[in-house]
């Protein structure tokens, strides 16, 4: 057989350039001269969040979860990539639910995690194993069903490919039997910087199942996908290849890819293992893992670099914003020479103050009330659908078992029985659609809902201050008080920090606390895998129930049907009702959190103006020296931070 010809195989690149200038070097010195400036003029700003997103930067932590359907080859590739062909099983045992996470450690060591007990939520302690037991617990011959309740192995191995950051996730295989790993699989793409796609050259081009996977995950989650197909060695030339053509073409025209740009990549594990073991170029090249260690080892790293160094800009440049306008404000009353004047504008503000009080003491209960009900009613109304779907005699087991009985007139008692377990994973995957599809309208009523209770309350805010605000006597030259300390008109602004795509002062801080909270559409349902592992696979006691007969058989896998979804309602309303409950809870701490910001704007105000009108003229010029210095401090820093544009992600695939 002829060896793939390694020169086509290369996927083509796609994305954009890393800068010139590396974005550590620049964030560094932008963090520390604002941190400098923050502390002299606005203390009150919490930098730490942003201090961590710097340390991440640092350590180059990346993510690659690898994806795709059963026996497709993923283990393989995964061994052939890190040149440890014997790491993960390959054999024709397929792991079940269970995931590898594989990360550098200076010694070999393999350490199995296991999900909270079902009944009880205790936690039973991590067990260091040797490498020969990997498939005892992450096989399905070693842990048929996860009946041990595997939440995940991790293995930490001195890799040099891993040295640098990388730390690789193994999913469990999706589709057929194996639908409800899809679950498990959702649980990890959040936090994937790319996804590996394996699909193979041998067992089918791809299917419609992974197609609507796919597009659920560029829709919900990335688009920084790459495909690998396995197994070329296993067929001549012509075969891959038209495989490989068509895959192209379903990704272009089902799943919604670009026409051009999809990074693909044909490989053979054999010819890369084979490489390795005789020191061979030659093989390597043929192999098709150079393109695909390129892209893990140098670009795809340093497109993380470019969007985490982008983010962590823009969050800079918020704060340098909070400080800017900290040091107008205080250039604006310094330069002011009349005390008269400074008087005036200081009782006014008083007046402002004291409007605010009288908002916070009388109007804010009400628009805090009425957010909470709100929150709480939607929080009743998901629940009560979810009991409804859920319950043991609920939607999702009521038709899936009409569907059985519709479907089954054919097969007789063992026949129900030799399908049950399929059966089974059938009916958890429907139960974690329907969990999916509550917290997406969770999520989206939630946001609609914060954003008009905050967006009214600021408005509110924003015309009690601004009430009777009159310009102070003094010529052209004069300031107003709605130049120092009045809201800003337009609600974006405020929605914008609030839902974590800024980090400007005031409300900001606190919506990147509470948009955490909203649940995520398909992550959080991995918390059901936990609660109904125990009760998967146990077909050998559903064997001695049914006795053979099928009325029997249906009526048993009924029963079974029943224990199951009495478990998954259980733990999904709980789980939902805390995060819900913790939502509304911290929305209307957000509204309290609003008006104490701008309560503590003024007051700072206020301190400065009384200053000011004590000040002797050489002390002012001083402080208005101080405060330009500082001010083209800022300005040098955001014209540097501008240079790495402030945020935004580049894709790798998918438009």
């Amino acid at each position: 057989m002829k060896r793939p010809d390694s020169k086509k195989k290369a996927g083509r690149a796609v994305g954009e350039a890393a800068p010139a200038t590396d974005p550590e070097s620049l964030l560094v010195p932008a963090f520390e001269g604002l941190a400098a400036l923050a502390k002299e003029w606005r203390p009150d700003l919490d930098l730490g969040a942003i201090e961590q997103r710097l340390k991440n930067l640092r350590l180059g932590i990346f993510r690659l979860v690898v994806m795709g359907e059963v026996k497709k080859g993923k283990s393989s590739f995964i061994n052939a990539l890190l040149g440890e062909p014997d790491l993960l099983p390959t054999a024709t045992d397929v792991a079940t639910s269970t995931v590898y996470k594989i990360l550098y450690g200076p010694e070999p060591r393999y350490k199995v995690f296991f999900y909270p007990d079902a009944q009880s939520g205790e936690r039973k302690a991590p067990q260091v194993i040797p490498r020969e037991r990997l498939g005892d617990f992450g096989t399905e011959t070693g842990n048929p069903g996860n009946v041990k309740g595997v939440d995940f192995i991790g293995i930490e191995l001195p890799n040099q490919l891993l040295k640098g950051g990388l730390v690789i996730v193994d999913t469990p295989g999706v589709g057929g039997l194996f639908r409800a790993h899809k679950a498990i699989t959702w649980r990890y793409a959040p936090n994937a910087d790319a996804i590996a796609f394996v699909v193979d050259s041998v067992e089918a081009v791809m299917s419609r199942d992974e197609v609507r996977f796919l597009k659920d995950l560029t829709a919900k989650f990335t688009k920084r996908i790459f495909f690998v197909q396995t197994k070329t060695d296993a067929a001549d030339e012509e075969a891959w290849k038209a495989w490989r053509d068509r895959n192209l073409k379903i990704l272009r025209e089902d799943a919604g890819f670009p026409e051009k740009g999809i990074l693909y990549f044909p490989l053979s594990a054999q010819t890369k293992v084979r490489a390795d073991q005789e020191r061979s170029e030659f093989d390597l090249g043929e192999s098709g893992y150079l393109p695909v260690l390129d892209l893990i080892q140098r670009r795809l790293p340093a497109v993380k670099r470019i969007a985490l160094g982008g983010d962590i800009a823009a969050a800079l440049l918020d704060v340098a914003g909070a400080v800017e306008k900290e040091l107008g404000s205080r250039e604006a009353i310094t330069s002011e020479a009349s005390k008269e004047r400074l008087a005036a504008l200081s009782g006014e503000l008083q007046q402002a103050q004291a409007r605010l009080h009288d908002w916070v003491a009388n109007d804010l209960p009400a628009r805090r009330s009425e957010l909470q009900g709100a929150l709480d009613g939607l929080r009743r109304r998901i629940s009560s659908g979810l009991r409804d779907d859920l319950e043991p005699e609920g939607k999702v087991a009521r038709e899936f078992l009409e569907e059985i009985r519709r479907d089954a007139t054919n097969w007789d008692a063992a026949a129900i029985v030799g399908r049950a377990r399929e059966l089974q994973q059938q009916l958890l995957d429907r139960a974690f659609t329907a969990v999916a599809a509550a917290q997406e309208a969770q999520n989206d009523e939630a946001r609609r809902m914060i954003e008009d209770g905050l967006g009214g309350s600021w408005r509110e805010m924003d015309a009690c201050l601004r009430r009777d605000a009159m310009l102070v006597p003094g010529g052209s030259g004069g300031i107003q008080v709605s130049d120092i300390m009045v809201l800003s008109k337009d609600f974006d602004t405020v929605r914008g920090g609030f839902f974590g795509m800024s980090m400007g002062a005031g409300i900001a801080y606190t919506g990147v606390a509470l948009i955490s909270l909203l649940i995520p559409p398909l992550g959080a349902v991995a918390v059901l895998a936990s609660a109904v592992g125990g009760w998967v696979g146990l077909t050998a006691g559903f064997e001695r129930e049914v006795e053979r007969q099928r009325e029997e058989a249906l009526r048993a896998l009924g029963q079974q049907f029943a224990r199951i979804m009495h478990t998954v309602c259980r733990k999904a309303v709980e789980d939902f009702e805390v995060r819900a409950s913790a939502l509304a809870r911290a929305a209307s701490l957000a509204l309290d959190d609003m008006a104490k910001a701008k309560a503590e704007e003024l007051k700072r105000v206020q301190a400065q103006m009384q200053e000011q009108m004590k000040a002797s003229k050489k002390d002012a010029d001083h402080s208005l020296a101080r405060i330009r210095e500082a001010k083209k401090g800022v300005d040098g820093i955001r014209d540097d931070l501008r240079l790495l544009g402030g945020g935004g992600a580049v894709a790798v695939a998918g438009g």
